[in-house]
């Protein structure tokens, strides 16, 4: 009896040891989703390499694929391609996947005070009056100190001066730099400065080149040159009222969280004018708005994000512009959820410019918000196929996953778009052109989204290049005849009261396709 007894101890523990042995197996990997299904999925294999803790971090391919089967308790509902994920692997067979990013995934995510107050040093400070200074060298190495700064509704002269800047900022660099710390040059508390012909130079993270906080605060700078290479060290950044007018520049940037222009909340404003920028870290677009940017006759890139982000309320108007970007869109729109989510309408407009992205995502990228983009005569380079992605995310920071999709509102007036529209169960388009447009693509062609509607004028044209599900339609032309198909067809809803021009019929479109009702959906 005892040797049996022996023998089923021996056999349970060899039991618990292969089934923990197998436990051990478990194993974790990242992969970019290139199909899912509700039980298989297949990825492009690689590495995840998180920037800094303000980021998502960035996806590296190795190059290879690899395909596993799902187990049951996956919930695919908000997996899509091009999704970086994790991987949890058991026996071959997936058991966890987390999101690990998006398209839009590199955003500026900076944020502006409202609450806390700092201590602002300079190793100049001018505390009110008037002074004009010309051909002098002013320089701060010290931790938290800025090299000039005006408050107290001072007024300051620089021409033909260099001004230096090294030493970080202490506590997290991107939030206190926000309220002027540790700044190449600030101005606050209604003060007013010209900058002439000077250049800026930091090399300390969160030491922004030019900066001004609070209404009434002005700056102006002309034929100036800024070089920032630290992280959360942006070129112009206007916070909190503050408002910057610069022409003739120069601003080149290195570290990441570092755009060139940058306008924070609360009626933040910059207008830029024949000026160059280049920014290479990752969250660093050519411009970041979430007050107000003008710009005209800007030029540049930024090798590691998009050409322009705009955050929640803010907005970005772009003139006779030549732009370029990279990322994982080439401009996002998005709202940081930190407090209403979508509680503003971003805004973007473009007129006569050259926008520019070596992404493979797309155009542009909404999330999290209710934006309008408004383009006229611009031309626009991307290589994806698809010029909007209307979804949510699953970033965690911009709203709650399932409720943060994007809806966004596309004007082209006397402009050509190219690719397709594309939008989930959570987000909606409204496509409206007018004045000679023309609109190239297709639109929601899976038949994803909560809502989209077309609308178009009499001189304007949509060449179809596949299937289409539209919730409206709106047409000046009655016949359609503004429509080339392509043999595609055009489904619409014969409920909406919009629709009721159509009369719930088909209609025959040039080129062989039709328009007609959408079959009705099961419940």
């Amino acid at each position: 009896m005892k040797s049996l007894k022996q023998t089923l101890i021996l056999l349970i523990l060899l039991l618990s040891a292969a089934a923990l042995a197998a436990c051990g197996d478990a194993q974790e990997l990242y992969g970019k989703i290139i199909e899912i299904t509700d039980r298989d999925i297949t990825i492009e294999t690689g590495t995840f390499q998180a920037s800094s803790e303000e980021e998502t971090g960035s996806f590296v391919s190795d190059g290879g694929t690899a395909s596993y089967s799902l187990s049951s308790n996956i919930d695919t509902q908000h997996l899509s391609e091009n999704m970086i994920v994790k991987l949890t692997l058991q026996n071959e067979t997936v058991t966890a996947v987390e999101a690990s990013g998006d398209e839009g995934g590199d955003f500026s995510d900076e944020t502006d005070p409202y609450s806390e107050t700092v201590d602002l040093s300079a190793a100049l400070t001018i505390d009110e009056g008037e002074q004009a200074v010309s051909d002098k060298e002013y320089d701060s190495s010290k931790a938290d100190v800025s090299t000039i700064l005006l408050k107290n509704k001072a007024s300051l002269t620089l021409d033909n001066c260099t001004l230096t800047k090294s030493g970080d900022v202490s506590g997290s660099s991107d939030e206190t730099s926000s309220r002027g710390l540790n700044a190449v040059f600030a101005a606050s508390g209604q003060s007013t400065a010209t900058l002439k012909a000077s250049t800026l130079t930091s090399s300390g993270n969160g030491a922004n080149a030019i900066f001004s906080a609070d209404k009434g605060t002005k700056v102006t700078a002309s034929d100036f040159k800024i070089y920032t290479t630290g992280d959360s060290s942006r070129g112009l950044f206007a916070s909190l009222g503050g408002s910057i007018s610069a022409s003739g520049g120069d601003i080149t940037t290195k570290g990441d969280l570092s755009a060139p222009v940058s306008a924070g909340q609360d009626q933040a404003g910059i207008q830029v004018r024949n000026t160059t920028v280049s920014s290479e870290g990752s969250s660093s677009p050519c411009l970041y708005s979430a007050g107000s940017i003008t710009a005209s006759k800007l030029s540049g890139s930024a090798s590691g994000s998009q050409i322009a982000v705009i955050n929640g309320a803010g907005s970005a108007v772009l003139k006779s512009c030549l732009l370029q970007g990279a990322g994982k869109a080439g401009l996002t729109l998005f709202d940081t959820g930190s407090k209403t989510p979508r509680e503003g309408a971003s805004s973007l407009r473009v007129t006569d410019s050259k926008l520019t992205t070596t992404s493979d995502g797309p155009m542009f990228y909404v999330t999290n918000t209710q934006g309008t983009i408004t383009l006229k005569n611009t031309a626009l380079y991307y290589s994806s196929g698809v010029l909007v992605k209307a979804a949510g995310n699953r970033s965690g920071r911009w709203g709650t996953p399932g409720k943060n999709g994007g809806d966004l509102t596309l004007k082209g007036t006397h402009q050509t778009l190219t690719g397709d529209i594309t939008c989930d169960a959570i987000s909606t388009v409204a496509l409206k052109l007018s004045q000679n447009s023309l609109f190239q693509g297709a639109v929601n062609p899976q038949n994803t989204a909560k809502s989209v509607s077309v609308s178009l004028d009499k001189t304007s044209r949509w060449e179809v290049t596949g299937d289409s599900y539209l919730s409206k339609i709106t047409n000046k032309n009655t016949k359609c005849k503004n429509i080339r198909s392509n043999g595609h067809t055009i489904y619409y809803d014969a409920g909406q009261k919009s629709n009721a021009w159509l009369k719930g019929k088909t209609l025959s479109l040039p080129g062989g396709g039709k328009l007609t009702p959408a079959p009705t959906k099961e419940p």
